[in-house]
């Protein structure tokens, strides 16, 4: 199933919920013991993606197309994890921070994730790129 362990260290290449106990072995004075069963659970990290949302020129607000590229990344997220999201705009940091903002605000709201904000000016572009960051 994907479980396993010795001494201290329990290993798992699946996710799921396990009963763990832990044996003690007796000695000459001791009988041998066992722990109360513990439920210890895995999650595996999320896949590591990215995202690249257009916005209409001179514009902050989310696309429907825009919302649901963010949805759908949003459920392939761990809650906790990291993203960084790049918001661009050429000359122009309000609008850069604006994008990037608008969609922290979005994800933040589909899933509780870190979020660190990053506007660049520039460039040409009309777009925001969210990418999971490794930890």
């Amino acid at each position: 199933m994907g479980w396993g362990g010795t001494g201290a260290i329990l290993r798992a290449s699946t996710a799921g919920t396990r009963n763990v106990t832990t044996p003690m072995a007796g000695n000459s004075i001791y009988a041998p013991v066992s722990t109360l069963a513990v439920a210890v659970s895995f999650a595996l990290p999320a896949k590591s993606g990215t995202v690249t949302l257009t916005f209409s020129n001179g514009s902050s607000a989310l696309s429907a197309k825009g919302k649901s590229q963010l949805t759908a990344l949003a459920n392939k997220l761990l809650a906790g994890e990291s993203v960084t999201i790049t918001g661009y705009a050429n000359s122009n940091a309000k609008l850069a921070k604006a994008r990037s903002a608008a969609a922290g605000r979005y994800l933040t709201s589909k899933k509780t994730v870190r979020v660190r904000l990053v506007a660049v000016t520039k460039t040409n572009g009309q777009s925001a790129t969210v990418a999971t960051t490794k930890q």
